[in-house]
């Protein structure tokens, strides 16, 4: 992909979301948000502050940069935070984050923005999250020689950013971060293949660090728990429409164990849930509605911000994902808790996804069927304490990417911020 061909893209993307802007809540959310960008970042500003910017695209993103960023926080409270965010998921959902000086959305990577934003910017260091390649934004930082970090990276064989037609351009732009701190064994190897090994470190994934700081937390919530009661509680989490639709239908099968579902889908819509609610309200609830549990057998969640801690409710999580192309979203916040998990045929290798199927503490399904089989295997396994000890320490033995990262800036962020 070329430099012309990329900001062509670029436009279409910008083109095509406000297209969308009369009929997606979503794109107006988009493009009000970016409006008077430059404005907004002159206020913020000050010459004589020193700025560290982290960005991420969305919620999940953050969530892998966050104990990254309120560790950078907790050591250097003189520096201004600056996040932004891609997404409204992540910014409309974080204005009140308080390890963050100012969040905003990061403008276009058109050139014109990219050059304004960095020189009214000036950050003394940058943090890009995950997979965010924005090519104009990498080219400026690189030649303003900015100190440039990418976090938590993770790749497999069918990463866009290694395969036609951004594999030449990803290349160029991988090779300008001053580190790269990748989450497994597997995205050193492949990167190495196209940039060697010079500025790549094998850090982990600090999402579990962040992931085991939050089942740490108490969580109390009454609702959920008088609707579960004593029942074996399956709670299927960040679920598409074709998932919930197979959900059902194992539902149905599986009338002999009295279960209590609780669905949370990807993307929650108010009107649909309230829609399921009014016409079956003696077995459908939801968890903000005001009628009290009385036999009920679903609750949905229509809440957002919350999905990780409500695993801690559950016997069993069916996580969504794992019929679209992007792959299942995250496992581990379920597993944690040390119960079992069950997702689609696309895993995407994830290193935790496959540990936890050798152990026979997940299963993967295709359809109803195999469903039901990974429940009733599940539903058998319930009083086993070994067995969900076990998925515990698998993930217990997978924290301390956080402290390694702050061990290896240390020395480069002192002298910044110095």
């Amino acid at each position: 992909m070329t430099g012309h061909f990329y900001n062509f893209f670029i436009f279409l993307y910008w083109f095509c979301i406000h297209l969308a802007y009369p009929f997606s809540h979503k794109a107006r959310q988009w493009v009000k948000g970016r409006r008077k960008w430059k404005q907004k970042l002159l206020e913020i500003t000050n010459s004589k502050e020193k700025r560290i910017w982290f960005h991420c695209s969305s919620l999940g993103e953050f969530e892998d940069g966050r104990t990254v960023i309120e560790s950078c926080k907790r050591k250097y409270p003189s520096i201004k935070i600056i996040l932004t965010f891609s997404s409204p998921s992540g910014y409309e959902n974080l204005k009140d984050y308080v390890f963050a000086d100012h969040k905003m959305y990061m403008p276009y990577d058109f050139k014109r923005n990219v050059k304004a934003f960095i020189a009214i910017l000036d950050p003394c260091a940058v943090f890009f999250i995950r997979s965010e390649i924005w090519i104009n934004y990498i080219r400026e930082i690189q030649s303003k020689k900015i100190p440039f970090y990418l976090i938590s990276l993770n790749l497999d064989l069918n990463s866009r950013f290694i395969t036609w037609p951004f594999k030449t351009m990803a290349t160029k732009a991988f090779k300008a971060f001053d580190l790269i701190f990748c989450q497994n064994e597997r995205t050193v190897s492949l990167l190495s293949k196209l940039i060697g090994h010079q500025n790549l470190k094998l850090s982990g994934n600090t999402r579990i660090d962040r992931i085991l700081e939050v089942s740490g937390q108490q969580y109390v919530n009454k609702r959920i728990s008088d609707f579960i009661e004593h029942s074996f509680c399956i709670l299927a989490g960040s679920i598409t429409a074709q998932e919930e639709k197979i959900i059902y239908k194992a539902m149905n099968n599986l009338k002999q164990y009295s279960i209590k579902w609780i669905i949370a889908p990807h993307e929650i819509n108010k009107k649909k849930i309230e829609a399921s609610v009014y016409r079956n309200p003696d077995r459908i609830m939801s968890l903000s509605g005001t009628n009290e549990p009385h036999q009920h057998e679903i609750m949905y969640v229509d809440r957002i911000g919350i999905l990780s801690q409500l695993y801690r409710f559950a016997n069993v999580a069916i996580i969504g994902g794992g019929f679209s192309k992007k792959g299942i979203h995250n496992i581990m916040e379920a597993a944690v808790y040390g119960i079992p998990v069950i997702f689609g045929p696309n895993h995407r290798n994830y290193d935790e996804a496959l540990e936890l199927i050798s152990g026979n503490f997940a299963a993967i399904y295709h359809n109803a069927k195999d469903l039901e089989t990974a429940i009733n295997f599940f539903y058998d396994k319930r009083n086993d304490t070994l067995f969900h000890h076990e998925i515990k320490e698998l993930i217990n033995k997978r924290t301390g990417a956080t402290e390694r990262i702050n061990l290896i800036l240390a020395g480069r962020l002192n002298v910044l911020v110095s």
